[in-house]
């Protein structure tokens, strides 16, 4: 007999099932003879023992971990038939190590057996309708025909210990998967799916006396796999450890501790224990509950039984301390069950805390009353050795360095982690978000199915009934990304029948949940969610299970979400970063016996795959943390120090423990002057309650502000005594202030004696002093020789690449396009000046860099200043002849000789900085190696950045070298690799390590900026606030030669200077077409501009620059050179601020309206309609841009957040009219990316409204968005006067092709379509159209010949067939498009490009839809009557009129008119003026 489900109310054993071996692919079978899930405590027969929590000392358990016999079979039906008979002979089968998956074991010990396989979101397998997983396959998979489903053979023996005979016996397996059965001594014990919650069968009828034998077969998909489609490689086998345990057959078989009532003090409250008896009727028996504190009994209870085997019991409690993760204080229960004469039958224990979880009315989410803020981290249970098999020794170092990372909750995506790592969690403190093994994401339908509903339903039951007496547990999770069904409504009703004491969770449909949720949710948005619950009543926290996507070089923004979101707005519950650590299966580089890699995705063959999506760790596969978990660390400290006024050193101190006070800890300050200590101190003790402040004010006394110095002051908290995860004296916290900037830097001056003589001619100069030689050729700077020493080898050049970032995957197709990898350059000529007394020498030139694809051109003037002592100023202008685009960076990049391996430098360190992650990247002087800057991230890319550098000395190990300082800032990476070198393309560049080679060069980079990380490889891109958009940029640097060895005083001493000439003009806009000049010089520097060529003339006010024209600008002073003239063109200035919408087909709402295309800002977005059913391509916006403009260019820009809704195929429309549409006036296909792309629009219309449709969207998915749209103009345009009258939805139409003037009527051909040309007859209705507007389109109709539409013929897309019913769909709508005299274009909705057209035009001939060249219509209104229209009057502002066509095309340039209108015809007529 086969039982379907089975549903223990007590842990009676009920009947045992047989088993038919296809349960496995049966999904309404989730186990056979499997005890209902309990606490996973075991019998003791000491209570000391038993509150160690150490299995192994106790009597009554067994290890069967070790060495299996193993056989691997490709397909079911390869396995071996009865070999789990009691004496089959498994000798010549395999070994393996029990627990591992069976694919990890094989490519370590060369098996040839399946290898692991990664993929995110799709099943490895393919399925049929009734969701078998042995359909048919393709022959790429990994998994085909010919290995479809492997079965892996599990054989052991084992000796039952000396007096369990008698007693209970159950085997029990923590975790194996994706289905089992399991056989002692030859009979059959049961089956199992759920892969990651233990198992238990009771084998008491089984085992005997001495040898025994356990059999288990396992299956690599069931269908069990439709629930475990998470995002991690997919590995099968006995993956955790598997145990025997026994009990006596009158046993505690369940309990539940719950905190139910806490005081505000957390010292007294009331708890509920809840015990289920197993073994028949307890009667006469005694239940002890002792909860103790080492030996101190806080409470004891001895309840009689009766009959019942359920007890419920109230417990009051005081003088306790409440657990949090912050003061992880844990108890002992200790359960007995004794006999009538007071022996024990049974003991039980497990540690336990005082906890409560509620939600306050405002949304907060509380711990023990308090308010929670998650600083949290999202988990996968991976070792890099073993796959899914984790060593305690493994979990024990991820809990260390989660709490000395200040991380204090785990979510456990997605699935239950190993039960030893909730016991850490409950040691060390951190709250756990326990997710249940529940996604189908490669199908997230099945949610709504509901033969998947008791399968939902079970896996989350099952983790409550095992997990709920972890007090570190504030949060069930009913799974991942399984879509939004109906199935978890019930899940939710069935964890809330189970516990109460916790919140629910589920962020792909929050509804049924007591918490709200998102991933990856744009700032904007989060910040919009966290106002609309602001100061409301009846609010739902809302967190984010999924955010700052750490995947590779990552993790930018996070500062900003903590700090502008999290924090101020009590609803608002903080974040879990994706993930913890990278999932790289550590592996022998090949040819190389002690060198190793990190396998990802494909790398063993695995198809499907999702490449290197796994490794999105905060910290490295081997636990290594690298600068973004130091970032972390940072936006998670526990203390925060803030400037009130730093100047006046006062500062406010914000404890950000939420549960327990700050104390206990030294807090230390340095303040700095270029980085160099100046003064210390360390604050009184400190005691601020949670969540509190103080201020301090820090006595500057005795220190003198230079105005020519930054000071600073960095603030380090460290503990003052060790605690179980860190030693005294470690650093939890540190922050820092600038107390003053640099007002009046000391400028560079040559004070020598020694002058420069100049050689060569015409490309290549060279300069000499007394100890250096300056060679310049090839348009720069090539080559520098301090004392018979080559530290400059080859030339400094324009740089604007580096290698991609894994979040650069949003702009990498962008970058491309546009060629930014290689740069060409052609040099100018140089122009020499010398000072009379040859004391320095200045060569000046200007070279053009044009990209691999001649996409972007860059103009750069440099200014190269030479002085005797081997100093050089270098002042460069950038000016790019397309601004706007986002690049990976802009600089200048040059080698020096691979002995220059010692950096220091006075900016943020020591870690790598970016603009959008340098919260832990102080600034200070820092030392370091060059080989130190490359992090191995698991795929090259781009590191070893550090930004807001003053000065940076590159030196070789006998101290000689160069100091390059920029006075107003810059980012600067030193290395042994070039970018170029690691990156050709998206789908060819170096996919690990040590397939990069290192040259014998060190590569310099002294950047103007460096491109920010945002989160785009899932999540936000950079932030607007971070993103540096490509245009005129001004850079300039000081190059001075190191003899010897210098000290730090002596480096920034000559490092913080000013440029002996002043630095260029920064070129701005004021968003209303004036220019904003501004420059870093010092105080008393004049700027002089000159618009057009004209004279040059003081600058004091923005500039009018509206009518457009070339604006040059310079900075002059007395006492320095001037600096170089910098340029900027400017176009016709297009107001948008006027813009509105005139109409959309469809918008979101909330944070997504149309408006926001044209809001000016492009952080926020148009997205049409998502939620509910949303509707298809294609879409429109229409917009009114109130003046009339000579349009010459048009463009999008996508969002920045992601690729959702961006737009493909695209086609743009101007008019004089929002009623009456022309052909497009540009139309093409968009990238994928979230740049600024401008189409040029060469017919120049003159047209006041412009209507943007999207055809398709990446993706080909249904909605599409905008950040931004644009367009330029060259002038306003004169008035246009419309004459062609829209088409009236109340009229009947003849529609007359134009060349042979019949008229199209319905009549069916089965071959050609349904309508066709003929003799127009008005009585005859089929000649007779109407058109009915689609709603929310201005030029999309459907037409209709009496009671026959135009609608699409699904079998042929070239036919026009006709339906009866009026289409709601593209498939039935055409497009008109207008033209002059009225005439039209048609173009049907299925159709992109193609029109409608004929092949001849003679009654009978038919149209079609999908001709390259278009049919002419002529639009005859059959029911307007003759008169007369007079023009519009003219508008304010608006001068001569003109005529023009709907593609705003001039036609001529008229006098007012009349209309005159005759039946289905217009004509002009003079006016009688």
């Amino acid at each position: 007999m086969k039982k379907i489900f089975f549903l223990l109310l007590s842990f009676v054993t009920l009947a045992v099932y047989s088993q038919s071996m296809t349960e496995w692919d049966d999904v309404s079978v989730t186990s056979l003879n499997r005890i209902q899930s309990h606490d996973l405590c075991i019998p003791f027969d000491e209570a000391e023992d038993a509150r160690s929590l150490d299995m192994s000392k106790s009597p009554y358990f067994l290890d069967l971990n070790g060495t299996w016999k193993f056989r691997w079979n490709a397909l079911p039906s390869k396995a071996s038939a009865g070999f789990y008979a009691d004496g089959f002979d498994v000798s010549s089968w395999d070994d393996i190590t029990v627990p591992m998956p069976w694919q990890v074991y094989g490519i370590r010990h060369g098996k040839s057996w399946d290898k692991p396989l990664y993929i995110n979101t799709r099943y490895p397998f393919t399925y049929t309708s009734d969701y078998s997983v042995m359909a048919s396959r393709p022959d790429n998979y990994t998994y085909n025909e010919q290995m479809k489903n492997p079965v892996g053979q599990y054989r052991r023996s084992f000796t039952l210990p000396e007096g369990w005979l008698g007693r209970k016996t159950f085997i029990r397996f923590n975790g194996a998967g994706h289905g089992y059965y399991v056989w002692v001594n030859g009979q059959f014990v049961g089956y199992a799916e759920d892969s990651y919650l233990p198992s238990d069968f009771d084998i008491s009828d089984f085992v005997r006396e001495g040898e025994n034998n356990v059999s288990v077969q396992v299956y690599r998909f069931t269908s069990g796999s439709f629930l475990e489609c998470q995002d991690y490689w997919r590995l099968t086998g006995i993956t955790r450890d598997v145990y025997l345990w026994s009990a006596p057959d009158k046993r505690i078989g369940d309990f539940f501790f719950q905190t139910t009532y806490l005081s505000s003090t957390g010292t007294s409250g009331r708890a509920q224990l809840q015990v289920t008896l197993e073994g028949g009727s307890p009667s006469g028996m005694k239940l002890q509950t002792t909860v103790t504190d080492g030996a101190t009994i806080v409470k004891e209870t001895t309840k009689s039984l009766t009959s019942s085997t359920s007890v419920s019991q109230t417990i009051s409690f005081s003088d306790v301390e409440c657990w949090s993760a912050e003061h992880p204080k844990l108890y002992d229960l200790t359960l007995r069950l004794l006999d009538s004469d007071g022996n024990l039958v049974d003991l039980r224990a497990c540690k336990i805390g005082f906890r409560t979880v509620s939600i306050r009315t405002d949304g907060a989410l509380l711990i023990n009353g308090k308010r929670l803020v998650v600083h949290g981290v999202d988990r996968h249970d991976f070792s890099q050795e073993t796959g899914r098999t984790v060593s305690r020794e493994e979990m024990l170092q991820d809990v260390l360095m989660m709490k000395r990372l200040n991380v204090n909750a785990v979510r456990t995506s997605h699935y239950p982690n190993n039960p030893y790592f909730y016991e850490l969690c409950d040691q060390y403190g951190l709250y756990v978000l326990a997710e249940a093994d529940v996604e189908c994401h490669g199908n997230t339908g099945l949610s709504s199915v509901e033969l998947f509903r008791q399968p939902m339903v079970e896996r989350n039951e099952r983790q409550v009934r095992t997990l709920r007496n972890h007090v570190c547990i504030f949060g069930w999770s009913a799974g991942n990304e399984s879509g939004g069904g109906n199935n978890f409504e019930s899940v939710m009703k069935a964890i809330k029948a189970l516990d109460t004491s916790r919140v629910t969770h589920y962020e792909g449909n929050s509804q049924w949940s007591d918490v709200s949720s998102t991933m990856y949710g744009s700032y904007a948005n989060m910040l919009s969610t966290a106002k609309s619950r602001m100061g409301k009543t009846g609010q739902r926290p809302h967190i984010q299970c999924e955010n700052t996507h750490a995947m590779g070089n990552a993790m930018g923004n996070q500062i900003d979400y903590f700090r502008d979101i999290y924090e101020p707005y009590p609803a608002m519950v903080g974040e879990f970063v994706w993930d913890w650590k990278d999932q790289g299966i550590k592996m022998l580089v090949p040819g190389k016996t002690n060198q190793y890699y990190w396998a990802y995705g494909g790398d063993f063959g695995d198809y499907p795959n999702d490449g290197s999506f796994c490794c999105n760790g905060v910290v490295l596969a081997d636990g290594t943390p690298t600068a973004k978990s130091f970032n972390m660390k940072g936006v998670y400290q526990p203390l925060d120090v803030l400037p009130l006024n730093a100047e006046q050193g006062k500062y406010k101190l914000k404890n950000k423990l939420q549960q327990i006070h700050f104390n206990g800890y030294d807090v230390q300050y340095v303040i700095s002057e270029d980085g160099i200590k100046v003064a210390d101190g360390t604050l009184p003790d400190l005691d601020i309650a949670p969540w509190d402040s103080t201020t301090i004010t820090i006595p500057y006394d005795g220190i003198t502000f230079k105005p020519s110095s930054r000071y600073t002051i960095r603030f380090s908290t460290t503990l003052r005594e060790a605690t179980p995860w860190a030693e005294a004296g470690y650093e939890v916290a540190a922050s820092e202030a600038v107390i003053r900037e640099a007002t009046a830097l000391r400028p560079y001056q040559y004070e020598g004696t020694d002058t420069l003589s100049v050689s060569g001619t015409g490309t290549s100069r060279t300069v000499k002093g007394a100890n250096f030689t300056a060679t310049f050729s090839g348009g720069t700077l090539s080559r520098y020789v301090l004392a018979g020493t080559t530290l400059i080898n080859q030339p400094i050049k324009l740089n604007t690449f580096r290698v991609p970032t894994e979040n650069d995957k949003a702009q990498e197709s962008n970058w491309e396009t546009l060629g930014v990898r290689s740069l060409t350059m052609t040099a100018g000529s140089w122009e020499i000046e010398q000072d009379d007394a040859n004391r320095w020498v200045q060569l000046s030139i200007t070279d053009t860099y044009k990209t691999s694809t001649s996409a972007l051109t860059f103009t750069v003037n440099k200014q190269f200043r030479v002085y005797p002592d081997g100093a050089i100023s270098v002042s460069t202008v950038t000016m790019p002849n397309v601004e706007g685009a986002v690049l990976p960076k802009l600089g200048f990049r040059f080698e020096m000789p691979n002995t220059a391996e010692n950096i220091t430098w006075l900016g943020r360190g020591p870690f790598d900085s970016y603009r959008d992650r340098n919260y832990a990247a102080h600034l200070g002087i820092w030392h370091s190696t060059v080989t130190e800057q490359w992090t191995n991230h698991i795929r090259p890319q781009e590191t070893g950045n550090k930004e807001d550098v003053l000065w940076l000395a590159v030196t070789t190990n006998a101290g000689k070298g160069l100091l390059y300082a920029a006075p107003s800032g810059m980012a600067a990476t030193v290395g042994h690799w070039r970018a170029e070198e690691i990156y050709t393309s998206r789908s060819n560049r170096k996919g690990h390590p040590y397939e990069v080679t290192f040259p014998r060069a060190t590569v310099v980079s002294l950047d103007a900026w460096n491109r920010a990380l945002g989160n785009a490889s899932c999540g936000p891109d950079v932030l607007d606030k971070y993103e540096r958009k490509l245009t005129q940029t001004p850079f300039c640097f000081m190059i001075m030669p190191i003899q010897e060895a210098c000290s730090d005083t002596i480096l920034t001493q000559r490092g913080c200077i000013g440029m002996p000439v002043c630095q260029p003009v920064r070129f701005a806009d004021d968003g209303h077409g004036y220019a904003v000049l501004s420059s870093d010089n010092p105080e008393g520097t004049m700027i002089y501009y000159s618009i057009d060529g004209g004279d040059f003339q003081p600058y004091s006010e923005p500039i009018d620059m509206r009518s457009g024209g070339t604006l040059q600008a310079y900075a002059s002073r007395g006492d320095l050179a001037p600096s170089i003239v910098g340029e900027k063109t400017y176009g016709f200035f297009v107001d948008k601020s006027l813009w509105t919408i005139y109409s959309y087909d469809s918008q979101q709402g909330g944070n997504e309206l149309a408006a926001n295309a044209i809001d000016g800002d492009e952080s926020t977005i148009w997205h049409t309609r998502y939620s509910g059913t949303a509707p298809e391509c294609p879409h429109e916006l229409v917009i009114d841009m109130k003046q009339t403009y000579r349009i010459t260019s048009f463009s999008y820009q996508g969002r920045k957040d992601g690729s959702n809704g961006r737009v493909l195929r695209y086609e743009v429309y101007f008019s004089p009219s929002p009623h009456l549409w022309g052909e497009p006036a540009a139309s093409g296909t968009f990238r994928n990316t979230s740049d600024k792309q401008t189409v040029s629009i060469p017919s120049k219309p003159e047209a006041r409204y412009m209507k943007f449709l999207v055809r398709t969207v990446v993706d080909d998915k249904a909605y599409a968005s905008a950040a931004e749209l644009y367009v330029e103009a060259e002038a306003l345009a004169p008035r246009n006067i419309w004459w062609i009258s829209p088409i009236n939805t109340n009229h009947r139409y003849c529609i007359r092709e134009k060349q042979s003037g019949l008229c199209l009527h319905y009549q069916t051909n089965n071959n050609e379509g349904h309508f066709c040309l003929g003799n127009f007859d008005e009585s005859d209705k089929s000649y007779i159209f109407t058109f009915a507007q689609v709603p929310g389109f201005t030029a999309f109709y459907t037409l209709n010949a009496d009671g026959h539409y135009m609608t699409y013929d699904s079998s042929a897309g070239w036919r026009i067939i006709s339906a009866t019913a009026n289409p709601t769909n593209k498939n039935g709508w055409i497009q008109v498009e207008r033209l002059v005299e009225g005439n039209a274009y048609l173009r049907c909705g299925w159709q992109n490009s193609r029109v409608v057209g004929l092949d001849s035009r003679n009654v009978g001939s038919y149209i079609y839809a999908d001709k390259t060249t278009p049919g002419e219509f002529i639009l005859e209104d059959l029911d307007e009557e003759t008169g007369i229209l007079s023009p519009p009057n003219p508008s304010d502002g608006e001068r001569e009129e003109s005529i023009f066509d709907l593609n705003g095309r001039i036609l001529k340039q008229k006098q007012p008119q009349n209309i005159y209108i005759q039946r289905g015809k217009k004509r002009l007529a003079p006016s009688s003026e």
